[in-house]
């Protein structure tokens, strides 16, 4: 796999999508509930690369998120993002999760591996390791892919509850990030 060249690499927010999932737990209303995936845009990054990897930092802006469900989908942006922060994140805060790391080449024809530690509202870290699904170099541009799982309560979130446990979601949550870094 082509390595991209030593330099300062920023994270292109407008072609890169943070996808989260949440799972529906059984419960009396399985039937009607269902499992979520949420698009977060709001992303800032940079990546510092040599010639066997580099250090990164990106931030997600969760309080930004939109759900693909349709019922949300007619609810003005606005709304979304009030009911995203009261109803799921449980804060009025702006909640951020950053991932920071170190980013290293193993072989040749492998594609890259990310170490971080990630942390959301500021709250416990937690150290992941990354095995990127896919990485292609354009030039000056890199494109990276990844996903991991994580349980809510391991960044202190207790899981989305409502009407008494009769909607409820599963404490496993899935991450998939792909992301475009262009070289500054």
């Amino acid at each position: 796999m082509e390595r991209p060249p030593p330099g300062l690499y920023r994270l292109d927010h407008s072609a890169t999508l943070l996808r989260i999932f949440t799972f529906k737990a059984p419960s009396l209303a399985a039937v009607v509930a269902h499992d979520l995936e949420f698009h977060c845009r709001d992303v800032t990054g940079e990546l510092r690369l040599d010639t066997d990897g580099g250090d990164f930092e990106a931030r997600a802006q969760l309080w930004a998120m939109c759900t693909r469900d349709g019922l949300l989908n007619r609810i003005e942006w606005a709304e979304c993002q009030r009911l995203m922060r009261k109803k799921v994140l449980k804060t009025e805060a702006r909640a951020v999760a950053t991932l920071r790391g170190s980013l290293t080449w193993p072989q040749a024809e492998a594609p890259p591996l990310l170490q971080a530690t990630l942390q959301i509202f500021g709250g416990p870290s937690r150290e992941i390791l990354l095995p990127c699904q896919e990485a292609q170099v354009h030039g000056s541009t890199l494109q990276v892919s990844a996903s991991f799982e994580f349980l809510q309560s391991d960044y202190g979130i207790k899981p989305f509850e409502h009407m008494f446990g009769m909607f409820k979601l599963k404490d496993e949550m899935r991450f998939i990030v792909e992301s475009r870094w262009h070289r500054v």
